[in-house]
C-alpha cells in the first residue's frame, strides 16, 4: 500500500516543484526585462550599450608610460560668484596593469607663465573663447605644471557634488585636524552690500569641525573641501587639497561598497546627476572601461600624493600684488619629483 502511494504521490509532488521553480525563474526573468527596458527608457542608453555594461570588457583608455591620467576639476557653477573659476584641480593617475592609484591636488594659486594668471583661471579664460573650452586649456595647463600627459577630464560643479554624496547618504570621513573658518562665503551673498557694513560680515559665516571620524552629508562635504580661511596650516590651500583627496577617497569607497554597486534606485539617481552636473571628454566605451578600472581600486594601493613641498609665495611685487606660488627651485624639479612619485 505504501509503495503504491508512493508511486503515484512522488511524480506529482515533482510536478509541483517544478512549477514553482518555473514560476519563480519566470518572474525573475520579468523582473530583469522590466528593469532593462526602464533602463533603456529612462536613460536613453542603447540595448547594446547596456549590453556592454555588464559584459563587456570595454576598450584600451589612452596611456602614457602605463598610466592613465585624468584631471578632475571643480567649478562653482550657477548661483555661486566666479563659478567658472576652478575651486579644485586633482589629477587622478592609475596604472593599466592594475597597480598603484594616485592622487595629486594642484593648489589653485599656482602661478601660469602660460596663462599669466593662476591656474584656477584656466578653466574660465578656455570657456570665455568657446563652449567646453574650459577643459582644454585647464588640461594644457595642467600638463605644463606637472610635466605628464593628461588624458582625459573631467568637471563637476558644487550642486552635483552636494547631490551625489546626498544620494549615497553621506560619507564617513576621518578629520585629521580640527579647525574653525570664521570667512566662509554665505551662497548667493557674494555681491551684499550688508547695509553699508564695511566688514561685510553678512557675506560670510563661521564654520568648524571636531577632530576624529565623522558622518558628512553633502553641504557639510562641500564646506569641508571648500573651507580655507581657518587659522594656521588648517588654514593652507595644501591643508584644503588634503581635505580634498580624502573625500574623494571615501567617495570611491562608497561608490565601490557592493550594496550600492546593485543598488538600481541609487544609481538611476547618480546617472541623473551626472547627466546634468558633470562634463567629461571621455566617449562611452571609455567610461564603461574606467568604471570597470575603477572597480579593481578595492585591491589596489591608492596614495594621496602633497606638492606642497615643491612650491613657495612668489614676490607680489612680480605677480601684480598677488598671492601666488612658484616651484622652490625650478620647473625640472617638479617635474622630477612627479615623475618618481607616479613611478615609484
Amino acid at each position: 500500500m505504501k509503495s503504491r502511494v508512493k508511486r503515484v504521490y512522488i511524480p506529482k509532488i515533482r510536478a509541483v516543484v517544478l512549477v514553482g521553480i518555473a514560476c519563480i525563474l519566470l518572474i525573475l526573468l520579468a523582473k530583469i526585462a522590466s528593469v532593462y527596458r526602464s533602463l533603456v527608457t529612462e536613460t536613453g542608453l542603447s540595448p547594446v550599450f547596456i549590453f556592454k555594461i555588464f559584459f563587456s570588457q570595454g576598450v584600451n583608455l589612452s596611456s602614457s608610460g602605463g598610466r592613465t591620467n585624468i584631471l578632475i576639476l571643480g567649478v562653482g557653477g550657477e548661483n555661486h560668484a566666479g563659478g567658472d573659476l576652478t575651486d579644485t584641480m586633482m589629477l587622478v593617475s592609475f596604472a593599466q596593469d592594475a597597480g598603484s592609484t594616485v592622487l595629486i591636488s594642484l593648489p589653485r594659486d599656482i602661478w601660469s607663465d602660460m596663462l599669466k594668471d593662476k591656474i584656477n583661471s584656466a578653466y574660465h579664460y578656455g570657456e570665455v573663447k568657446r563652449a567646453g573650452g574650459g577643459m582644454i586649456l585647464s588640461r594644457v595647463v595642467a600638463e605644463d605644471i606637472l610635466g605628464i600627459m593628461i588624458h582625459y577630464s573631467v568637471v563637476v560643479d558644487f550642486a552635483g557634488f552636494e547631490k551625489i554624496i546626498d544620494t549615497l547618504g553621506g560619507l564617513d570621513v576621518d578629520v585629521q585636524q580640527a579647525f574653525t573658518d570664521s570667512l566662509y562665503p554665505v551662497s548667493g551673498k557674494e555681491n551684499d552690500d550688508c547695509d553699508g557694513d564695511p566688514l561685510l560680515a553678512c557675506r560670510y559665516q563661521t564654520v568648524s569641525f571636531k577632530k576624529g571620524r565623522q558622518h558628512l552629508e553633502g553641504e557639510r562635504a562641500l564646506v569641508y573641501v571648500r573651507s580655507r580661511y581657518s587659522p594656521g596650516a588648517s588654514g593652507s590651500d595644501f591643508a584644503r587639497n588634503s581635505r580634498q583627496q580624502e573625500i574623494i577617497a571615501a567617495l570611491k569607497d562608497r561608490l565601490l561598497e557592493t550594496k550600492q554597486l546593485f543598488s538600481w534606485t541609487e544609481n538611476r539617481k547618480l546617472y541623473a546627476i551626472a547627466v546634468k552636473h558633470i562634463r567629461t571628454d571621455l566617449n562611452i566605451s571609455e567610461i564603461i572601461s574606467l568604471l570597470k578600472k575603477l572597480n579593481q581600486l578595492r585591491i589596489n594601493n591608492l596614495r594621496q600624493l602633497s606638492v606642497s613641498e615643491m612650491f613657495i609665495p612668489g614676490e607680489r611685487t612680480v605677480y601684480g600684488d598677488k598671492y601666488v606660488l612658484v616651484p622652490k627651485d625650478s620647473w625640472a624639479r617638479v617635474y622630477d619629483y612627479i615623475y618618481q612619485q607616479l613611478n615609484q
